[in-house]
């Protein structure tokens, strides 16, 4: 211990000793909730919510090669839980389509991400490839899964021996219910979702501030569709950006007219389901009104984000940027 002492190696392990356990699990606790602050889903909560919620995460240790969440499959009361790696190190896989499609990072129009190749009738998908990458202590997953109740994004699995913090929707229902304003809790988690998720649609939207941001939700309106409901046809204006939120949608290439009369064949569709996928990016974001190249069908009952075209052309990013010529 003298010899760590005088080389200043000191282990937090060597600290922790010459605390009182009280005092190690405030430590902890205050770990956690600086942790919150790089995770939307729980970045807004005030300071005596995030220690309740620090306080209450459950704590699993997994042994190298387990497959703590699998892409694509679906969330239930027990699995629809945001994960976070407290230790070790984890392998995040996802399923990419390799056609040639630009990345959301480089492409001008983030329509593009993440499709997959749809036979309608048959529900088969033809996916090619998986994006790999590791990820460490503080690395975060099921955010999505929590919000919307949607499949899990990605599949995880540890490359060393993890330690992760969890805590299901449910579970976040049952803390926040001694809150007397505990009905706002949903409202703060899927506002700070949507900035984040707009972040993502384009560079000009990551770089605008959250204030900014939030101006354009206000202004943006979500309606509800049917199953089987045009959400938009081939034709239409595309004088906003379409955001999903939660369900299933396809796109195809033909009319809605058309598409109904093959509901009986196979029909090559492109299936929507990860919230934050966006429609009409393009028309949206500095080009000139245009019409929808597409028809977009709800397989699911869908929650759609409707974002006019003037509100993000008042952002101050928008007003300085310029396109290169079509």
């Amino acid at each position: 211990w003298y010899q760590r002492r005088v080389h200043g190696s000191l282990s937090r392990e060597d600290i922790f000793a010459t605390l009182l356990p009280d005092k190690i699990e405030q430590i902890r606790i205050l770990a956690r909730t600086q942790v919150f602050s790089s995770i939307p889903l729980l970045s807004k909560f005030e300071a005596q919510q995030k220690v309740l919620i620090a306080r209450s995460l459950r704590i699993d240790t997994w042994p190298p090669g387990s497959v703590i969440l699998r892409e694509n499959c679906k969330v239930f009361a027990s699995t629809r839980r945001l994960y976070i790696i407290d230790k070790g190190t984890c392998k995040v896989s996802q399923l990419a389509d390799t056609c040639g499609e630009e990345s959301p990072a480089s492409a001008s129009d983030a329509d593009a991400a993440a499709r997959r190749s749809l036979s309608h009738c048959g529900s088969r998908r033809s996916v090619f490839g998986t994006e790999d990458r590791v990820v460490h202590a503080g690395s975060y997953f099921g955010m999505l899964e929590v919000l919307y109740g949607c499949p899990h994004q990605h599949t995880l699995t540890t490359v060393t021996e993890v330690q992760t913090l969890s805590v299901s929707f449910d579970e976040f229902r049952t803390l926040l219910s001694s809150d007397p304003e505990d009905y706002l809790y949903l409202d703060t988690m899927k506002r700070s979702v949507r900035i984040h998720l707009l972040q993502q649609v384009h560079p000009l939207l990551k770089e605008s501030t959250e204030e900014e941001l939030a101006s354009v939700l206000d202004s943006a309106r979500a309606k509800r569709y049917a199953h089987w409901e045009t959400i938009l046809s081939r034709g239409d204006a595309l004088d906003r950006l379409l955001m999903l939120e939660e369900g299933t949608c396809i796109e195809y290439d033909g009319d809605a007219s058309t598409l109904m009369e093959h509901t009986f064949e196979s029909v090559d569709c492109w299936e929507r389901s990860r919230p934050g996928e966006t429609f009409g990016t393009k028309c949206a974001i500095g080009r000139s009104s245009s019409t929808a190249p597409y028809t977009l069908v709800a397989v699911s009952e869908c929650m759609i984000l409707h974002i006019s075209k003037e509100s993000l052309e008042s952002l101050p990013r928008f007003k300085s940027f310029s396109l290169p010529p079509l």
